[in-house]
């Protein structure tokens, strides 16, 4: 076993003789030394204070927005100084909905009704939703004027913030704009309406998926857009 250690390269342990040196007693500490530890060993250690946590700020209630903050904006004085008219509608329907329908404004029937497409619109709405397999309590249905604008159809300033409004509290997955007016207005665009009908739109801003197409007046006024309506509204219930 030795002949292999040695092969290994380790050499045998051998037992080391103690020499009068070491048995010596160790040198003793000098009383000085001593001191100076103890001085050392008494010195406090430096207390280390943390960083104070921050409370996180508050959220303050008046930058939470809600319905009854946009109802009150829309009834406020100011809020409809472009066309001075009374009794504004805001929208109706589900407020958490998934389907959101855009029309252009309301009629002067459907500002004394207070209710959104009140006359033949409002059937021929009725029918499209049935053939959709949706119902008017399950969607929401509002306008880009809140009230009848004036014949030039300027956009008021205070009905874009509004609908923007609307649009944060809903959070709608899908939008169908009716007309090219109404269109272009949520989508910010200037395309015609045939051009923007080629093909669904995903508004980022909005995250939600946009169908133009044509007016429910215009479809009164020329049935053989229903055809041409109903190819835009399957495109979109085809979605994601």
């Amino acid at each position: 076993m030795i002949d292999h250690l040695k092969e290994m390269g380790i050499q045998r342990w051998r037992r080391r003789q103690l020499s009068a040196h070491d048995l010596q007693e160790p040198t003793a500490v000098s009383e000085s030394a001593q001191e100076q530890e103890l001085e050392v060993s008494n010195e406090v250690a430096p207390i280390v204070v943390p960083a104070p946590q921050l409370e996180p700020k508050p959220v303050i209630e008046s930058q939470v927005d809600s319905w009854a903050s946009v109802v009150e904006s829309m009834q406020a004085e100011t809020s409809c100084a472009a066309c001075g008219a009374s009794n504004p509608i805001l929208g109706e329907g589900k407020q958490d909905a998934d389907w959101l329908f855009l029309i252009d404004a309301p009629t002067s029937v459907d500002i004394k009704e207070q209710k959104l497409l009140s006359g033949r619109a409002g059937k021929l709405f009725d029918a499209i939703l049935a053939a959709m397999d949706l119902q008017r309590e399950e969607v929401y249905l509002t306008s880009v004027f809140k009230c009848a604008p004036s014949d030039d159809y300027k956009l008021n300033p205070s009905c874009s913030p509004l609908l923007d409004r609307q649009l944060k509290l809903i959070e709608p997955h899908k939008v169908v704009a009716f007309g090219e007016f109404t269109a272009q207005t949520f989508m910010r665009s200037n395309d015609p309406l045939e051009r923007l009908r080629e093909d669904l739109h995903q508004s980022r801003q909005r995250q939600c998926t946009v169908a133009a197409t044509h007016s429910l007046q215009d479809m009164l006024h020329n049935p053989s857009l229903k055809g041409l309506v109903w190819r835009d509204l399957r495109l979109l219930l085809g979605a994601d």
